[in-house]
């Protein structure tokens, strides 16, 4: 459950770095049109402090002459609130982690760019009110149109790798996938025609379009499961005065977040749906019951548990989430997607099979939950997968297990 160690993008690019780091869109300090911009100039007035990363474009970056979409507006709030805004710079590749020793330490008053769900850390955190859309768009070369109910029929798409455009894609046949790391490698197949359309991560794609292709590129954001979500501000529980300002202020700046929207490049536009790529999935509600080993930093792995050939009889009685006592699937789903979702898709759901999560049952079968725990406590780092004892409790490691099992699929 690692985050894929992506391509670092260069001053201008985008990597999959944004997809890892989209619940983490940060904002600090900047100032609007063609002034300058000074990290927490002005200490005569009450600051505001901010998480913030200081290289994750068009987010947020340290940079003076484009400090990113959140620094602005956060810059704009704090103005509102009658404060100076200063950077808690720290990097995001431990989402849950780094939201520990920042906010939930105090060294941070808010946090913007996480969920905007009442899940999201549910009772860690609390958050305002909706900042934008965020998700996936549909780039199209200039003048084409692929707006129609069967826009991608028998079209070369580039995809990103490990995102849900990639599985959206996977399960349809009349559709060519060209797999691509980025936004950049996504506009080069368009450029090169090897590609007649791109499915990539909206806020990198309108903001490469925008600083390198002259904002000559359609494109649309598209709907579908896992395809778009609604990003808010994370503040710490005793902090719902402050929580409630930014609320009072937000509710007055829609003309300025659509102004800064257009700045970075990210779309306003409504989503639209290829029709062949609506995808209809029921969320299982239900888990097999599992036993948890006792597995500790001391314990002395052995993951080289060969694949069961014959399927093992059923583990036990289908137990509900609502049982005094189970493992909550909700609260493993909020952790997965969280963090693990980076390598291992959205929702477990991911078009490689070797981390496919979802296969889980059908390679180990019994020993699926002792798998499970002895890779989760000692990592597997010649594959990329660090061990997170410390990071997570064991009822969290509990309720993942309890998220995994309920999206098995069935051989």
């Amino acid at each position: 459950m690692t985050p894929i160690r992506n391509q670092q993008p260069d001053q201008h690019v985008m990597s999959l770095r944004s997809v890892r780091r989209l619940v983490l869109g940060l904002a600090v300090l900047a100032v609007t049109g063609g002034q300058a911009f000074a990290f927490g100039g002005n200490h005569e007035k009450p600051v505001l402090r901010v998480c913030a990363d200081p290289d994750n474009l068009p987010f947020t970056g340290n940079a003076t002459s484009e400090p990113g979409i959140y620094m602005e507006l956060a810059d704009h709030l704090a103005g509102q609130l009658g404060r100076t805004l200063v950077p808690v710079w720290a990097p995001t590749y431990m989402p849950e982690k780094m939201m520990h020793m920042t906010l939930l330490s105090h060294r941070c008053d808010m946090f913007p760019g996480v969920p905007s769900d009442a899940k999201f850390m549910e009772d860690e955190v609390i958050l305002s009110r909706p900042l934008l859309d965020v998700g996936y768009v549909l780039v199209t070369p200039p003048g084409v149109d692929m707006s129609g109910p069967h826009a991608m029929s028998g079209k070369r798409i580039a995809v990103q790798f490990g995102t849900p455009g990639q599985d959206m894609l996977a399960r349809r046949d009349d559709v060519v996938s060209v797999t691509v790391m980025n936004a950049e490698e996504g506009f080069a197949a368009l450029k090169q025609g090897r590609a007649d359309a791109a499915l990539l991560w909206g806020p990198s794609a309108g903001y490469l379009n925008r600083t390198v292709m002259g904002g000559i590129y359609p494109m649309k954001p598209i709907s579908g499961r896992r395809m778009q979500w609604k990003v808010a501000i994370a503040f710490a529980p005793n902090e719902g005065r402050l929580r409630d300002q930014v609320d009072n202020a937000l509710a007055e700046d829609g003309p300025f977040v659509k102004t800064i929207q257009a700045r970075y490049g990210f779309s306003q536009d409504i989503p639209w749906s290829d029709s062949a790529s609506v995808i209809s999935v029921s969320d299982n509600t239900e888990i097999e019951a599992f036993h948890v080993p006792v597995i500790t930093k001391d314990t002395t792995p052995s993951l080289d548990v060969p694949p069961v050939t014959q399927p093992a009889a059923a583990a036990a009685a289908v137990t509900k989430t609502a049982e005094a006592g189970a493992p909550s699937i909700p609260e493993g789903h909020t952790v997965f997607n969280g963090t693990c979702a980076h390598c291992h898709g959205p929702d477990a759901v991911q078009g490689e099979s070797r981390i496919n999560l979802r296969l889980l049952q059908q390679r180990y079968a019994g020993n699926m939950d002792k798998v499970f725990f002895e890779t989760v406590a000692h990592g597997r780092p010649d594959k990329g997968m660090p061990a997170w004892t410390g990071v997570f409790t064991d009822d969290q490691f509990k309720s993942i297990l309890a998220f995994l099992h309920s999206v098995q699929e069935k051989g």
